[in-house]
C-alpha cells in the first residue's frame, strides 16, 4: 500500500478503493468437502456438500488469493516480485496499480477510461463496491495535497476513539 501510494503522490496518480463483499465466498471449492447440515435444516441420512467457499474453512482465504489473483492476471496486471501483494497494469500510456489487502483493493491509475474498464470487469466477477473518494483506506485517513505531491496517512479518528 505505502508503495502504491508513493507512486501516486510522485506521478499524480488518481486514487479509487474497491471492497469485496464477503470475498472469501466468492471461490468455488476445487476439492470435494462434505460438511454436517446446519442446525434446523437437517435432513436425516444426509451431509451437505460444499460447491463455494465457506468462511471459516481453512481453504477460503487461499482459494480467495488464488481466484483473485487468477482474474488479475487474466486481466493483464504483472505481480510484483517485491510484494506480491501489488500488480502493476501498463498498456502504452495507460497505468494502474492494485494493492491488495485481503479484500479492499487500493487502486491508482492514470487514464480513466481503463479505470472504469477495469471495474466493470471486476463487478462482473466478484460482488464489490467502489469509492471514488478515498479520504480513507484500512482504517486509516488520507490526505494528499497535490501540489506538493505528497500523500499523508493518519489514525486521528482511531486514536480519538481509544481515549473515549
Amino acid at each position: 500500500m505505502r508503495i502504491l501510494l508513493a507512486a501516486a503522490a510522485e506521478l499524480d496518480l488518481m486514487l479509487g478503493v474497491f471492497d469485496v463483499v464477503k470475498a472469501f465466498t466468492q471461490s468455488v471449492m476445487p476439492e470435494i468437502l462434505f460438511v454436517d447440515q446446519p442446525t434446523g435444516f437437517e435432513v436425516p441420512g444426509k451431509v451437505c456438500r460444499l460447491n463455494m467457499a465457506l468462511e471459516g474453512t481453512k481453504q477460503a482465504a487461499h482459494l480467495w488469493q488464488q481466484n483473485l489473483n487468477q482474474f488479475m492476471e487474466g486481466f493483464g496486471f504483472k505481480r510484483s516480485l517485491a510484494d506480491p501483494c501489488l500488480y502493476v497494469y501498463r498498456e502504452n500510456e495507460t497505468m494502474l496499480m492494485c494493492a491488495v489487502h485481503v479484500d479492499d483493493l487500493l487502486c491508482a491509475y492514470n487514464a480513466q477510461s481503463q479505470y472504469e474498464v477495469f471495474w466493470l470487469e471486476f463487478k462482473k466477477r466478484f460482488r464489490a463496491t467502489r469509492s471514488e473518494s478515498v479520504d480513507t483506506y484500512l482504517g486509516m485517513e488520507l490526505h494528499r495535497d497535490w501540489e506538493k505531491r505528497k500523500i499523508t496517512l493518519t489514525q486521528s479518528v482511531y486514536i480519538e476513539k481509544l481515549f473515549t
